[in-house]
């Protein structure tokens, strides 16, 4: 429990493994107080309300404003601002993270702080149900 805020966390591992000499397991994260858009909401991310996985990223868009979350863990989120009149996204709080909204394959490239790339469906793609 983290006392200034009053937030439970509570981890669970599903499943685990040791084989091929490398510990592997899907570790989830409950949270009481998860954060999306910058207020604090109960989503069900198909684990279950507020249980997030740090093997399993996501987003969440504003249907208001068109602002970001990148999920990559419980106590990882980036927020992203965006500005319709450029098309453009901007991380708050100084991140140097980047996300590019790609309309031709109908994805969101995040790209973190490290250069790595993750590529999230925009569900706007009729082929993708």
């Amino acid at each position: 429990m983290r006392l200034p805020c009053g937030e439970v966390q509570y981890a669970v591992d599903d499943v685990s493994s040791h084989g091929f000499g490398l510990p592997w397991a899907h570790r989830r994260y409950y949270s009481n107080r998860l954060r999306m858009n910058g207020g604090i909401s109960n989503y069900d991310m198909d684990m279950g309300y507020n249980w997030l996985s740090d093997a399993w990223p996501w987003y969440s868009e504003n249907d208001t404003t068109g602002d970001i979350s990148v999920i990559r863990s419980q106590q990882e989120v980036i927020f992203f601002d965006y500005d319709s009149g450029d098309d453009d996204y901007s991380a708050r709080h100084g991140s140097k993270a980047k996300l590019i909204h790609n309309t031709t394959n109908h994805v969101f490239e995040f790209i973190d702080e490290h250069g790595y790339i993750l590529e999230f469906h925009d569900d706007t793609d009729p082929d993708i149900e």
